[in-house]
């Protein structure tokens, strides 16, 4: 046991020794050390997480440390206002790279990370509790570890960090895949700037994006063919390279989505293949495009899906649809309402059922659930309770459908929980008067909240399960309708804005 912390402690030493001299940038010392023999694949491991502050403003979390990785990650962002001695660090850090590499340095060696795709025990929870899942499921949380093993090469692509000494090297296989199924092709479509970006793009500085490929360098995309990566590949989730882009955790420095400059340098054959391709939740790339188009307010990678031949009839394995996924914000955004009426056009029905034997209306009465996560964009039109349910009505929706378990829209509508509301007050405010306008609506409807499910529960049996308040007032203890009350959260409901909610 002595001696195996002798050597560990021996180690951590030279590693330190190593290390050292690649975050102060002493390229002569870093030769000299490999010269004499030195292991460039010597780690150093942390005890505690490490968060690497990365040049966009936000941390990764690492748990060892490699050389190559450390070298690659010093190099800056890209700026026209550096100094000729940022400069000059900067190209120190691509000749650190350049030396490791020679003398051995492994870029497919794999270190202990944080997932930035997991999600807490907490929202695990929420999901369980509700069943919710046509956004996300169980299943693909369990996916999704808090932490990962991944490979030098993999995580630098993913972050955007320098990569083109590492994919220019003559014996690099682009096939080699990491923990999670994925090849180098597949890590760079998770990349913050595109597989359409040049290999030799870094990050630029933060707020500032990249506008579209440029033509110092073969692009990620191109090069990685170029060596014979197989483009329709699929990762452990089945998962090919669209569908990546589609769900690349860190966001997208881009102007427009890397999906829309990607297409067009596919073949027909290529894109029949990878729009068609489902993964092992049953999700295509329209799918997780609809989701991203609800989560971010933006419907062109669905259109450019739509128009590049993507299936708007392709349902998930839980029998969601297009509609399904939509409906969650059709009353509260322009995108999703657009792309809606879209699918209804293209001939959906409104009244398909998935597996639990909700139709899309069903989830016009739920809120966007907030584990999902809002991210904001560009203020859009807000569309009323009123006209978001007429737009139901209109294509056909029968109101008084039922789901498997007997329960009805007002049953739905009685769930929200108030831990579940957005954080800020006067937006959980705002949120409670549209739950209660949404479901005053459903009654003035005809649906009747004395009607039972499987288990006997009434829609107020329900609301009050849930201690949702701002239903139980629309009602006297005798259960009959306070009009008051009712009017008056109306007309606060039509004030609603969705800025309130913090999305």
């Amino acid at each position: 046991m002595k001696v195996k912390l002798m050597v560990q402690k021996s180690v951590n030493l030279n590693a330190h020794a190593l290390l050292a001299s690649i975050k102060i940038r002493l390229v002569d010392v870093l030769e000299t050390l490999l010269a004499a023999g030195m292991d460039p694949n010597m780690h150093r491991l942390h005890d505690d997480k490490w968060e690497y502050k990365h040049a966009m403003g936000y941390t990764r979390t690492a748990l060892e440390e490699y050389p190559l990785w450390v070298a690659a990650t010093q190099h800056g962002p890209e700026n026209d206002k550096l100094t000729h001695e940022e400069r000059e660090t900067r190209d120190n850090s691509v000749k650190m790279v350049g030396l490791l590499l020679a003398h051995g340095a492994d870029p497919f060696a794999t270190f202990k990370s944080r997932n930035p795709s997991h999600m807490s025990e907490h929202v695990r929870s929420v999901i369980n509790e509700t069943k919710d899942s046509v956004l996300i499921s169980v299943e693909e949380l369990d996916a999704e570890p808090e932490f990962q093993k991944v490979s030098i090469l993999h995580d630098l692509l993913e972050h955007g960090n320098l990569v083109h000494p590492i994919l220019e090297m003559s014996n690099l296989d682009p096939h080699h895949r990491d923990s999670r199924g994925r090849t180098v092709l597949h890590a760079a479509s998770l990349s913050r700037v595109g597989i359409h970006a040049p290999i030799d793009v870094l990050l630029f500085g933060a707020g500032q994006e990249v506008e579209g490929p440029r033509q110092s360098a073969p692009s990620f995309l191109h090069h990685l063919s170029s060596i014979g990566t197989d483009k329709l590949a699929v990762d452990n989730q089945g998962r090919n390279i669209l569908h990546l882009m589609l769900v690349a955790a860190n966001g997208h420095l881009v102007s427009c989505h890397p999906i829309l400059w990607v297409l067009p340098l596919l073949s027909e054959a290529e894109i029949t293949a990878l729009t068609t391709q489902a993964d092992v939740y049953g999700n295509t790339p329209l799918h997780l495009a609809l989701r991203y188009a609800i989560l971010r307010r933006d419907a062109s990678p669905v259109e450019a899906l739509l128009e590049a031949g993507a299936d708007p009839f392709a349902q998930d394995n839980r029998g969601n649809t297009a509609l399904h996924i939509l409906a969650y914000r059709v009353a509260e955004s322009e995108a999703p309402w657009t792309l809606f009426t879209k699918m209804l056009e293209l001939g959906l029905d409104i009244n398909t059922r998935n597996s639990t034997g909700q139709t899309p209306i069903f989830n016009l009465n739920r809120s966007l659930p907030v584990y999902i996560g809002h991210v904001g964009s560009a203020r859009a039109e807000y569309v009323t309770p009123a006209q978001a349910l007429a737009l139901f009505e209109d294509a056909g929706a029968d109101l008084f459908a039922r789901d498997k378990h007997g329960a009805g829209l007002l049953h739905v509508a009685a769930q929200l929980k108030q831990k579940e509301f957005p954080r800020s007050n006067r937006g959980m405010r705002h949120e409670q008067m549209r739950v209660a306008t949404r479901f005053e609506l459903l009654v003035n409807k005809g649906l009747d909240v004395a009607m039972e499910d499987e288990k006997k529960r009434t829609a107020l049996d329900v609301a009050a399960a849930y201690d949702n308040q701002s239903v139980l007032k629309l009602f006297d203890k005798d259960n009959v309708r306070n009009k008051v009350t009712a009017a008056e959260l109306e007309e606060v409901g039509a004030e609603y804005d969705s800025d309130d909610m913090g999305f």
